[in-house]
């Protein structure tokens, strides 16, 4: 502002204009004075805005003398915020874009206090235009404009305070037929004030149809009653089209001279919440009095000042009694309470009273008809009404149900605790989050949690289960229930891992627990610590598939190993062999050096086996002294060298037991297993024939079975007669045969002849089965002592007359070395014998020198029950042992069959000539009778009888015949003899 006013009222160039516009001495002594007399304050200002002229009413305003306000600007004492807008009038006026200009602006007092003043300024210019200086009227009016901010803040004060509690305020003027509504109240309905009429009627179409009579009501009642103030409650419209409930106040501002209402003034509160909370107020209430009458509670009232105890109805009915049976006062009150419980209730209603509390407390009643009731008690101080006296306020009800019921379920639940307490099952039980929820203490034990720190926890923390083969984690059993709504168990193979790492072998279920409703509450689990028991179970499992004496594995688990090779081969060009191996001359230990010796035989022999073979191949024990081994993808050549190799081992071992040697040996029986045969019944079958076979051809060897077309025909033949034995015996398909045994050194009487008693087999057709085949399998698949029985139970029963009339016959019967291992032959033998009449002499049983080899001790035992009830024994294949006469020292024998393979030949035979002699010397030094088998020619009769062999058996002496016919004709002979 500086820049644009100059002091031109100084400048020597301005003189001459002074003098024009001062011409007459008497307008500028008239202006100053006028100027000097004036009440407001008047100056004149340079361009610049220094003050040239000042009265007195301005040094008065501004608080400064004369002189030192000449020496000040106008600038210099304007109030910061209003020097701008001054300047911009100033620079305007200057501009000649106004002429004048009024302002209200703040100057700064001399003692610093902020003062107002109404500021006119009008421009003096020279005759040619030019600005001059400022003439400045300044009045005071600070007084005014701090009324009027006073009034402001007091407005605004009122305003922000009905905004505040949410009074929207109206003004009705019922003279202009306005209506003034303030911003609160437009929305407060959601309005704009454009768009509502402001006319003193239309707002009553806001109004709720059902409250607008009461809103008409109050306009009635100011008319009629020089009613002042009115006040209801009414619904309005909101913009949205709900309603709004309205706390409606009103004053009647102005009246007319007739003393009618002309101007209303009032406020509108929006009450929707609070008329919401006294409905819901309304209906609790109304829901606890009906709880009240539903459940038939009491409601008392003690006060405190008089002790006068009021009763409603219900506490009447409640203690079985009637009004005038109660006199209001505590000690009444306190004689229908149980004895027991009086000083308890006192101390806690005092306690109450003291401590201005609350409290609950159960305790006993006896009615008037007698009965005690359990019965529940809420007491406390209300806060009290100022003029009101102090109240202890409270309610009873009859809990006598619900303490039975409780008394009942704890009795339950601690049942239900030391039940879960002492039973041997984990329990766990959870949430329907499953979140534990209870522990019994195995469950704590097994899972290393204990039930404080456990609760709230989730299941998958405290229950880790994982499968024991693979380790991987198992899904948890609850969450499995949880998600079907029905019992879930666990795989077996599952393992807890506790707490600390310990590791338990589990079987659990899980199931769903319901509410009566049907409502799933929870989940419990139930699981038992099986490590034990698996263990015991895999030692049941390795009992059950292993050799208790050797270890190996047994039939069972060879077989299953067998089956699983066979599915494996089919289709296959892969093949493998299989070798059943028997030990020979096992029995003689077993029987000569006991079971003890036998045990340790053959744990050594499993040793010496399994230094034959490697890991991939399957040695077993299937038998007492049977072995078998499987050799996958071994060709039958290789396995042969791997069969005799186990035969020299076994042959070369020296068995050492109680100081003595035994030497023992093994054959063993080879067949491969290829796509072509792959059937492990038929395997095993094939493999027992060739071991058989290499029985048969001197022990000691390894025999392969060959499936070539006779081979095959006789095997298939073999197993067909086998499997047809047992049918054979109860179809009773055997017959009896007999052969005679020729006296030959008895001369003159009749000697008593003696029949060998053969078994001969039909088939199903009828025809004759040769005894080599079906005994040979007879023998091999054990149903020879069967028919051993067979032949005893039939020979003396069915033949039992014959025999007896043929009292001059004596007969040879044959026992199988299977039947002598049968305990209860001898009392079987002897029972059928005695209840003939056929004399125990008359009977020889006949036993092969192999039987008694490899059944040493019971077949000494059934020779010498059999020659001590007077029968007679007879040893038969006499000389095929290497120990044949080693054996007569122990073995006490009436009679000496030497085998056929030494008669047969002696006419061209020295050795066996040789033999034969020694045999029949023996037999005559000791006393035994000999007997010569297989003489099928009379110069082999004629040989054996010059030797002194005293008996002759074969086909030159007679064929074997159905042993019916030759007794019917000894019977027919000997009675024709006699007659």
């Amino acid at each position: 502002m500086g820049t644009t006013m100059s002091a031109e009222s100084n400048s020597p160039a301005t003189e001459p204009r002074k003098n024009e516009t001062f011409a007459g001495q008497a307008d500028e002594t008239l202006f100053e004075r006028a100027m000097s007399d004036a009440a407001i304050g008047m100056a004149i200002v340079s361009l610049d805005g220094r003050w040239i002229k000042v009265n007195d009413a301005v040094c008065t305003f501004f608080g400064y003398p004369r002189e030192e306000l000449l020496d000040l600007s106008f600038q210099d004492i304007t109030y910061a915020d209003d020097l701008f807008s001054d300047l911009d009038l100033l620079n305007a006026t200057l501009e000649g874009k106004i002429s004048n200009y009024r302002l209200e602006k703040r100057y700064i007092h001399k003692s610093g206090a902020i003062v107002w003043a109404l500021l006119v300024v009008s421009l003096v210019r020279t005759s040619s235009g030019a600005p001059k200086f400022f003439i400045s009227q300044i009045e005071d009016i600070d007084e005014r404009k701090r009324a009027e901010v006073a009034l402001a803040d007091s407005e605004s004060r009122w305003n922000f305070a009905l905004e505040a509690a949410g009074h929207g305020v109206w003004d009705r003027n019922l003279k202009t037929g306005t209506l003034y509504r303030s911003p609160l109240w437009y929305r407060m309905l959601g309005y704009e004030p454009s768009e509502l009429p402001v006319d003193g009627r239309t707002w009553i179409e806001l109004v709720h149809p059902d409250d607008r009579a009461i809103v008409e009501s109050a306009d009635r009642d100011a008319y009629d009653d020089d009613t002042q103030d009115t006040r209801s409650e009414i619904r309005m419209r909101h913009k949205d089209g709900h309603w709004v409930w309205i706390l409606n106040r009103g004053r009647v501002a102005e009246r007319d001279s007739a003393g009618n209402p002309v101007r209303f003034i009032g406020t509108h509160t929006d009450i929707t919440e609070r008329k919401a909370r006294e409905e819901r107020l309304r209906a609790a209430n109304e829901r606890v009095e009906l709880a009240v009458q539903a459940g038939n509670v009491g409601i008392w009232e003690l006060d405190l000042a008089s002790g006068r105890v009021t009763w409603d109805e219900r506490m009447y009915q409640l203690y079985g009694i009637t009004p005038d049976q109660f006199d209001n006062t505590r000690p009444s009150w306190r004689r229908l309470i149980h004895s027991d419980d009086v000083k308890t209730v006192t101390a806690a209603m005092d306690a109450v009273i003291a401590e201005r509390g609350r409290t609950q407390i159960d305790f006993r009643i006896v009615r008037g008809d007698g009965s005690i009731r359990h019965i529940r008690a809420l007491a406390q101080i209300p806060e009290s009404v100022p003029g009101d006296g102090e109240r202890l306020i409270g309610t009873q009800w009859d809990i006598t149900d619900h303490k039975n019921l409780s008394d009942e379920l704890f009795e339950e639940k601690e049942r239900l605790r030391i039940t879960l307490h002492s039973i041997g099952d984990a329990v766990v039980t959870t949430d329907v989050n499953m979140a534990v929820t209870f522990m019994n203490p195995i469950a704590e034990r097994l899972t290393g949690w204990t039930y404080e720190h456990a609760e709230g926890m989730p299941l998958i923390d405290v229950f880790r289960i994982v499968n024991a083969e693979t380790r991987e984690t198992v899904r948890n059993p609850i969450e499995e229930c949880l998600e079907r709504m029905q019992p879930f168990y666990l795989q077996a193979g599952t393992v807890l891992i506790s707490r600390s790492g310990q590791e338990f072998f589990i079987q659990d279920s899980a199931a769903p627990v319901r509410t009566s409703t049907g409502e799933v509450i929870g989940a419990v689990l139930v699981f038992q610590d099986v490590t034990h028991a698996r263990a015991m179970q895999e030692e049941l499992v390795h009992a059950a598939m292993h050799d208790s004496l050797t270890g190996l594995p047994n039939r069972r688990s060879f077989e299953q190993t067998l089956e699983e090779l066979c599915r494996e081969t089919e289709g296959r060009t892969s093949a493998h062999t299989l070798c059943f191996i028997d030990l020979d001359r096992f029995k003689l230990v077993n029987d000569t050096a006991g079971h003890a010796a036998g045990d340790a035989l053959l744990v050594e022999v499993s040793k010496i086996l399994r230094s034959c073979v490697t890991v991939e191949h399957h040695l077993a024990r299937i038998g007492g002294d049977e072995f078998a081994l499987l050799l996958p993808k071994c060709r039958l050549e290789l396995g042969q060298e791997i069969a005799v190799r186990m035969v020299d081992a076994i042959s070369h071992h020296s068995f050492l037991w109680g100081g003595r040697h035994y030497d023992v040996g093994a054959s063993v029986g080879l067949t491969e297993i290829t796509a072509e045969q792959h059937d492990p019944i038929a395997l095993m079958k094939e493999a027992d024939v060739a071991c058989y076979t290499a029985k048969s051809e001197g022990r000691g060897k390894a025999s392969t079975y060959r499936r070539d077309k006779g081979s095959a025909e006789r095997r298939h033949r073999e197993i067909h007669i086998a499997a047809s034995l047992q049918a054979a015996i109860d179809a009773n398909r055997f017959t009896l045969f007999a052969q005679h045994i020729r006296e030959l050194n008895v001369f003159g009487t009749a000697p008593h002849e003696t029949l060998e008693v053969l078994v001969r087999m039909r088939d199903d057709d009828g025809g004759m089965i040769p005894p080599s085949e079906f005994i040979t399998a007879a023998e091999r698949h054990g149903v020879m002592h069967k028919i051993d029985r067979w032949v005893l139970y039939t020979l003396f029963n069915d033949y039992r007359s014959l025999l007896e009339q043929n009292d001059h016959i004596d007969l040879s019967i044959n026992i199988s070395a299977s039947s002598l291992d049968d305990p209860f032959l001898w009392p079987f033998v002897r029972d059928i014998i005695s209840e003939t009449t056929i004399a125990p002499s008359r009977i020889c049983f006949e036993i092969t020198e192999t039987a008694v080899i490899n059944n040493a001790s019971v077949a000494i035992k059934f020779c010498r029950s059999a020659r001590e009830y007077g029968c007679r024994i007879a040893l038969d294949d006499f000389g095929v042992g290497l120990s044949s006469f080693a054996y007569l020292k122990n073995f006490q024998v009436d009679e000496l069959k030497i085998d056929g393979s030494f008669i047969q030949n002696i006419q061209s035979s020295e050795i066996d000539r040789k033999l034969v002699e020694a045999m029949a010397g023996v037999g005559r030094a000791l006393g035994i009778v000999t007997v010569a088998e297989w003489v099928e020619d009379a110069a082999t009769l004629e040989v054996v009888r010059n030797i002194g062999i005293d008996r002759a058996q074969g086909y030159h002496i007679a064929r074997p015949m159905p042993l019916k016919t030759v007794l019917e004709i000894g019977y027919v002979e000997r009675a024709l003899a006699q007659h």
